[in-house]
């Protein structure tokens, strides 16, 4: 008889803790206070010396440095803001989404996404060409 009452003993203790890690998964997890976000200087020595910023309407995705924004906005800006002042060159869309560069490989071998050069000078080539277009009007002609 005393085995039996052990046993039972066990099996509701067993019961008792399979309750409580339930209880545990179950209850909404107490989640700590966001800090403020991340300044380009911060992304930068992070390693991150650019982003693709992604248009919310066109879902156009275009990689820009982060360089140009440090120097025209300052070093201390957040990431956030600058993404509030990009601008779609596509739709025109004001505000982008940033998402950083992806890792590429392996143990040692692992290291960020290279910046897509052609990408980013397929764009150049295309504001360089509206730029000239708009604001260098044709040379006069001499009779």
């Amino acid at each position: 008889m005393a085995n039996y009452t052990k046993r039972d003993e066990r099996a509701a203790e067993y019961k008792a803790s399979i309750a409580k890690a339930r209880a545990i998964e179950n209850s909404p997890r107490p989640r700590s206070k966001p800090g403020p976000p991340p300044t380009l200087i911060q992304e930068m020595r992070a390693g991150y010396r650019w982003f693709w910023f992604v248009c919310a309407r066109c879902n156009r995705r275009t990689p820009k440095a982060l360089a140009p924004f440090a120097i025209k906005y300052g070093f201390d800006v957040p990431t956030i803001d600058v993404a509030m002042l990009a601008t779609c060159q596509r739709c025109g869309h004001v505000r982008a989404l940033l998402q950083r560069p992806s890792m590429e490989g392996i143990g040692a071998d692992m290291m960020l996404e290279p910046f897509p050069a052609e990408l980013a000078l397929q764009g150049l080539t295309r504001w360089a060409s509206r730029v000239t277009r708009t604001r260098c009007p044709a040379p006069l002609r001499s009779h």
